[in-house]
């Protein structure tokens, strides 16, 4: 957070050899001023009585922004809770309260309306001013009414809401444009602070003037105030980029603004040690007069300031917005006090969570960017670097706090992301104190990031001096905006690798506002350059704007330009016409390259793609200088293809090689056809690429430019829920994860080191979805993507001469079932209507007509694979036929008794038995169960009176197995389930019939459960 400085402690041992004293300044420790000796529960106290409660309407009389105009009329309620609000913030920093009562003031409402038309006017608009008479009269406002507002005093003047009427003025920077607002509110000076707030904010503040008066500071007795202030400080309560300041008592010290030069201060974080160091000289340290009680007279075109007393201010060093979390020391020496003296402040600021032990839940979240307009064609990946990287989050307890946003997932992926103003994006956020409550999901909510399209706003252009470059040449890039130009402040960036990158003045560049000149122009420097607009001031409805990319034209002269990256050096020097790129015989990878063609005179591209390691051929072309490869992942490149298109495929041949290890110099390939090897595992070293004329031959021999090894392996990677992409795995291996309860959410297979032509094709059976409509191929992702669903079941074929010489199986981990059986050749492997999730994967390519790799009796399960089968033995009949799932075996209306059962599971899906005992005539109950189609009762003709079934093993989780039996003198009595007593006891009763039945677990019991069993 704070910049970290070496700090080189030096012990100098001096003698002093002349007499006479060095006086050591004045050490006031801010931390032993009573008044910043708080607990943390003391300023949490006092916040809640500071909260500004603006649920509802703040307005006795709604203001009117449209003809005829009317000022609003605030509560006085709602103006005696900012007055709560503003001495919270004053009780922080340590200045007295403002106690003079807040009122309704007509000139600041009526003010307001004009200031809001102003801002929100695109055409005559002239954005933020202090001189209000600048401010245009709408045609169809009163005149009355606009000079009673264009001639209103004031000294506040923002484009902030009633919503937030104080606080937001505290993120301001006098190393930017100005900390007079926060100044205006938290000087010791101030007695009275007027307000006027409808959709924008306006306001004054008065001080005390009287120079000779002891209540010239307004009761403040303390050496100095100070933002952040020693002692306790709620991290929420400090814009995070606002200046470090100290408010020196006006009474003690008024010229210390004349002594600046002398001063010296640090910040030291002491958790990491980091230091700050200020000075005047570092540009980092300014002292000011407190203009807290300047007041701008609208109608005369006066200003009239009282600057009594000063405040130094240390620019914060903080370049993200997360909130301070540490302990700080800082130290400012050197003061000159009137009485002559010199003094050092000292303090301790321990920054707190101002939240913590009160939990609330969020009421609402906005990471609203306030417009991103991008004037070229769109691109997710660049566009997304400019999105808002933390939210605000209000909470229900009237607090808020900001989280990170890690990152934007694309909801609809049917939708392009950046069209029609239509962008739900979902952010993934970082770390979320335990404070924060979420019942109604705030933070898994689409929001909409809107990007403008150039033609709704401003638009930006970049211009050069030149319309074509030789090397060497000096580019000068111009941006210019069709309005508001003045009020915009110009960054330039280049593109490296797909990200953007903030250029500043240097050997190779000359920013200086809104023109970059790039000095001696080379291959090395030539890339795509943008310009990006910001607004310099507080302005209402301007967007950030994005310029087209630039892409310096510089003449080639016709020739083939191309670059490679090596592992552990980077970009190789960029050479042309079968020059070598790259190192040969230094046993460095080549991770990248690209490719640049000169003016041929002919319309085309040059385009090239990389065969990297572990994935294959990338699925895209590059052209025309766009990086081949995986120069971030470190893979080695190990073969590419080059072609031309248009009208130069037409007039020249592209012929390129590659320098392979262990091989060497391979021949030539050309038009696209592969140069390198494939199968070995070998690095390429370096590519050589040449430009010739249709008809005229290669430039070597073309007989081996590739070489593959007779290796196709399978390669395989799945998403899973909680843990994303895991790492690519081959032949065999498990993809996913057995035991964790993750399901697998995408699939993805391709083919490596093909020997023949076809393709690896896929498609899986998704929750709620079914069958995917279209079979994926070659590394595509099959499933979904951020919709949390399951994949159920999958089927795996290949197609062409692959199908010819190869069987694929596959098979797949089931939730509860595991391992299920091979499946082969686009087969089903999985389970449907069970809503079972796939967990784990494995996949083998064997030769055609060989042997499984495993079982094939059950690969797939459907929600009728298991069965359960019953047979009974009935008095004068014998066995009767087998049965299945509900039947009825036995006999009713016959008086007829059951003497056995035998009860088995069939096609089962899950491991697992079905287990059973009989009650028997005299006997009564059977000491053990038996299992899987034992004969269960009597073979001395004794009826059966009552029978409990029961399922076992991984089976028994999935399903429950309900059974009833019909009785002597009952008839059927209730079903019943999992091991209870199903017939009669004591009453010496037959059964005569039984049904049985597998029921899905937690689905309804097929029948009446009333009396299962009826006991004497």
């Amino acid at each position: 957070m704070l910049k970290k400085y070496r700090v080189i402690l030096v012990a100098v041992l001096m003698l002093l050899l002349v007499p006479g004293k060095v006086s050591a300044n004045t050490v006031i420790n801010g931390n032993d001023i009573s008044e910043f000796q708080r607990s943390k529960a003391d300023i949490q106290n006092a916040w809640k009585v500071g909260q500004l409660d603006y649920s509802g309407s703040v307005f006795e009389v709604e203001p009117s922004y449209v003809a005829p105009y009317r000022a609003g009329v605030l509560k006085q309620s709602y103006l005696d809770d900012i007055l709560d609000n503003l001495n919270y913030y004053r009780y922080l920093i340590g200045v007295p309260e403002v106690t003079t009562k807040m009122t309704n003031n007509e000139d600041m409402q009526t003010a307001e309306v004009l200031q809001y038309l102003n801002l929100t006017d695109k055409e005559n608009g002239v954005g933020l001013t202090h001189e209000l008479y600048d401010y245009p009269k709408p045609d169809d406002m009163d005149q009355s009414f606009y000079e009673k507002a264009a001639s209103a005093s004031h000294n506040i003047i923002s484009s902030y809401s009633y919503q937030a009427p104080i606080f937001p003025f505290f993120g301001e920077s006098i190393f930017t444009y100005t900390s007079g607002h926060r100044d205006a509110l938290l000087s010791p000076l101030v007695y009275s602070v007027q307000i006027g707030t409808g959709k924008v904010t306006y306001g004054k503040t008065l001080s005390r003037s009287d120079h000779e008066s002891d209540d010239f500071a307004n009761g403040m007795t303390n050496e100095f105030a100070a933002y952040p202030s020693p002692g306790y400080f709620p991290a929420q309560d400090y814009a995070s980029l606002a200046d470090w300041q100290v408010y020196l008592n006006p009474s003690l010290y008024s010229d210390v603004e004349n002594n600046e030069d002398n001063i010296i201060a640090t910040v030291e974080n002491l958790q990491t040690g980091e230091v700050e160091e200020y000075s005047k000289a570092l540009g980092n340290l300014e002292v000011h007069h407190q203009n807290s009680a300047c007041i701008f007279y609208g109608d005369t075109g006066v200003r009239e300031c009282h600057t009594y007393g000063n405040a130094i201010y240390l620019k914060n060093p903080s370049k993200d917005y997360n909130y301070y979390v540490d302990d700080y020391k800082v130290t400012i020496k050197n003061i000159p006090k009137e009485t002559g003296e010199l003094v050092d402040i000292v303090y301790t600021v321990n920054f707190f969570d101002k939240y913590e032990g009160a939990s609330s839940s969020i009421s609402s979240i906005n990471f609203s960017l306030g417009g991103l307009q991008w004037e070229g064609e769109y691109d997710e990946d660049l566009i997304k670097q400019f999105l808002p990287d933390s939210s605000l989050v209000r909470l229900e307890n009237g607090g808020f706090t900001r989280l990170n946003i890690d990152g934007y997932t694309i909801v609809d992926n049917d939708k392009s992301y950046f069209s029609f103003h239509n962008y739900d994006a979902l952010p993934t956020y970082g770390f979320v104190p335990t404070y924060i409550q979420d019942p109604h999901n705030f933070l898994e909510r689409a929001f909409r990031v809107d990007v403008v399209e150039k033609d709704e706003e401003k638009e930006m252009t970049l211009t050069a001096n030149k319309t074509e470059y030789e090397l060497g040449d000096t580019v000068t890039l111009t941006a210019t905006l069709s309005s508001y130009h003045e009020r915009y402040l110009f960054q330039w960036y280049r593109v490296v690798d797909g990200k953007f990158e903030l250029l500043t003045t240097n050997d190779e560049y000359t920013v200086a506002g809104n023109q970059l000149t790039i000095k001696n122009i080379n291959l090395n420097n030539r890339m795509n350059y943008y310009a990006v607009a910001t607004p310099g001031d507080t302005l209402v409805g301007f967007s950030t704007i994005v310029s087209d990319d630039f892409d310096v034209p510089l003449n080639l002269g016709g020739k083939i330009v191309y670059q490679t990256y090596a592992s552990e050096k980077g970009w190789n020097p960029l050479v042309a016409d079968a020059t070598t790129a790259g190192a040969t015989g230094q046993a460095l990878k080549t991770t990248g390259f690209k490719v640049m063609i000169g003016n041929t005179g002919y319309d085309g591209d040059v385009e090239y793609r990389a065969y990297l390691q572990g994935t294959g051929w990338e699925n895209e072309w590059h052209k025309n200088g766009e990086i081949a490869g995986a120069i971030n992942e470190d893979k080695r490149v190990e073969a590419i293809q080059v072609r031309l298109t248009g009208e130069m495929a037409k007039h020249y041949d592209i012929y390129y090689r590659v320098y392979a290890q262990r091989v060497g110099w391979l021949d030539w390939a050309k038009n696209g056809a592969s140069a390198g090897t494939n199968g070995y595992g070998y690095r390429s070293e370096a590519i050589s690429i040449m430009l010739v004329e249709k008809g005229k031959g290669a430039p070597g021999s073309t007989e081996i430019p590739y070489d593959v090894k007779d290796n196709t392996t399978i390669i395989y990677q799945t998403q899973v829920q909680q843990k994303g992409w895991l790492d690519p795995v081959v032949s065999g291996e498990t993809s996913g994860t057995v035991g964790s309860g993750l399901r697998m959410e995408t699939l993805r297979v391709s083919l490596q080191n093909q020997k023949y032509s076809g393709d690896i094709e896929y498609q899986t059976h998704i929750q709620r979805q079914g069958w995917e409509t279209t079979w994926k191929k070659n590394g595509e992702n099959s499933g979904t993507t951020g919709q949390a669903l399951r994949l159920e079941a999958i089927k795996v074929r290949l197609t062409g001469e692959m199908a010819e010489h190869y069987d694929i199986y596959y098979r797949v981990h089931v939730q509860k079932a595991g391992w299920l059986d091979w499946a082969k050749n686009g087969d089903c492997a999985g389970s449907s209507g069970l809503g079972l999730r796939v967990e784990a994967i494995q996949i083998v390519m064997v030769k055609k007509g060989s042997v499984a790799p495993g079982d094939t009796t059950m690969p797939y399960v459907t929600e009728r694979t298991t069965q359960v089968s019953y047979v009974s033995y009935v008095a004068d009949k014998g066995w009767l036929s087998k049965v299945y799932d509900g039947a009825t075996s036995g006999t009713t209306g016959q008086s007829l008794k059951l003497e056995r059962l035998q009860v088995q599971l069939e096609n089962q899906a899950f491991d697992g038995n079905i287990e059973y005992r009989t009650h028997v005539q005299q006997t009564g109950w059977e000491d053990t169960y038996k299992i899987n189609g034992e004969i269960s009762g009597s073979e001395d003709d004794l009826r059966l009176e009552a029978v409990q079934i029961k399922l076992t093993g991984m089976i028994s989780e999935v399903y429950d197995v309900y059974y009833r039996v019909h009785a002597q003198r009952y008839g059927w009595l209730g079903w019943t389930k999992n091991d209870a007593r199903a017939g009669t006891a004591g009453y010496g009763l037959r059964v005569e019939a039984i049904e049985i039945k597998l029921i899905r677990k937690n689905e309804p019991a097929p029948g009446s459960t009333e009396n299962p069993y009826v006991v004497q």
